[in-house]
């Protein structure tokens, strides 16, 4: 488990299962991972965003304030929670409960 705080925060990540704790959808964070876009596949559970790959699952908590996912090479995309359409967002990348690819290019 990954626990952060208040303040924004960089957080990088190589493989492995990790589980983000609720500070992390006060937005405002960076977090950083060593594969492209196109290796995961994502999901919406309840109010969480689940990445997952050959090598890595990640449990990221969703929140109205935008934190950024910043793939290999430099693919940074927003990561927020939209009420109103009741979807995350990641970068133009609509995700709700059906398994998706991450698209390559958001």
């Amino acid at each position: 488990n990954v626990f952060g705080t208040t303040a924004a925060e960089e957080v990088h990540i190589g493989s492995g299962d990790v589980r983000m704790d609720q500070s992390f959808e006060l937005g405002g964070d960076l977090l950083v991972l060593d594969q492209a876009a196109n290796q995961f596949t994502a999901v919406r559970t309840g109010l969480s965003l689940q990445l997952a790959s050959e090598t890595t699952d990640i449990l990221i908590p969703l929140g109205m304030s935008s934190m950024t996912v910043s793939f290999f090479e430099g693919d940074d995309r927003t990561l927020v929670f939209d009420p109103v359409a009741n979807t995350a967002l990641l970068g133009d990348q609509s995700i709700n409960f059906a398994v998706v690819p991450v698209s390559e290019f958001a």
